[in-house]
């Protein structure tokens, strides 16, 4: 997991400037915290980068990905902390598209130019 997010991150920086997070307090949102796997691939990165708050952010955890992920960040922040609810239904919820990722990134980008 850990390569697919450098692989990722590598892919959206050479498309467009990385955003810097030092300092920063950084919020990572997430549908639903099972096991924390891919969450803890995203927070070692995001831990390089010397950012100065990370939170999480998920509508349900279970009581593993919590205990993975509480030690690692500032604050984890969820609706329902249960290990037998079923997985999210995303029939509502099409995939965001590359392009789609880029033009967020180019909007944020827009947004926070000179916030320091």
């Amino acid at each position: 997991l850990q390569s697919m997010v450098r692989r990722r991150q590598h892919e959206y920086d050479e498309r467009s400037a990385p955003v810097s997070l030092r300092k920063k307090t950084v919020i990572v949102v997430d549908d639903w915290l099972r096991t924390g796997d891919t969450l803890m691939a995203c927070l070692k990165n995001i831990q390089k980068q010397d950012p100065g708050k990370i939170i999480v952010a998920a509508p349900i955890v279970t009581q593993e990905a919590f205990q993975l992920i509480r030690p690692e960040v500032n604050e984890v922040l969820f609706l329902v902390m249960d290990d037998a609810v079923r997985a999210p239904s995303y029939k509502y919820f099409p995939n965001v598209s590359e392009e789609e990722v880029l033009q967020l990134i180019q909007d944020f980008k827009g947004r926070t130019e000179g916030t320091g």
